[in-house]
């Protein structure tokens, strides 16, 4: 089944657990010059493999709003501040990478993508980020590159988890 909001020009607010567990939706179609609330656990334990987030549009992510989906990879656009609350994305087993826009601000809620298998971030220059405490815990990273530089980064406690041959890329 797909949601289509592609219309655009609207406000959207997903009630907490709006669509959870409703494995028949696979394809959340999102438009322009929108404002999207995903509340709380609002599409968790769907089948949504694919989130486009056009760059006209702004975005609150709850808490556990897309735990648990198919989502292979998260494109965040240009210009856009966004908040991603607790384990916003947690064990989203597909989900292999996540692509930060630049010019942001971006606050990443504790457990946001704990257990997704991403290997590598790269932090996009001219932007602000918080990473919550244990955001980027229990996956496959391997590599943090902000050699971009241009940005300013606050790592909470534990934000990443510890791991062996890892590469870190700083423009200092």
């Amino acid at each position: 089944a797909t949601i289509d909001l592609s219309a655009g020009n609207h406000t959207v607010k997903f009630m907490s657990y709006a669509f959870e567990s409703r494995k028949t939706i696979t394809t959340l179609k999102l438009g322009e010059n929108a404002n999207y609330d995903f509340g709380y656990g609002s599409f968790r334990y769907c089948k949504i493999a694919e989130l486009n987030l056009p760059a006209t549009s702004t975005y609150i992510f709850g808490g556990e709003s897309f735990r648990e989906t198919a989502i292979t990879t998260l494109k965040l656009p240009d210009g856009i501040d966004l908040t991603f609350g607790t384990n916003a994305f947690f064990k989203c087993t597909a989900l292999t990478s996540v692509e930060f826009g630049e010019n942001a601000t971006y606050v990443i809620g504790s457990g946001c993508f704990r257990y997704c298998p991403i290997p590598k971030v790269v932090l996009a220059p001219n932007s602000t980020y918080t990473i919550g405490s244990q955001a980027f815990i229990n996956t496959e990273l391997t590599e943090l590159d902000m050699s971009a530089g241009n940005m300013t980064v606050m790592f909470e406690n534990s934000a990443f988890n510890c791991w062996l041959d890892s590469k870190l890329y700083c423009n200092l």
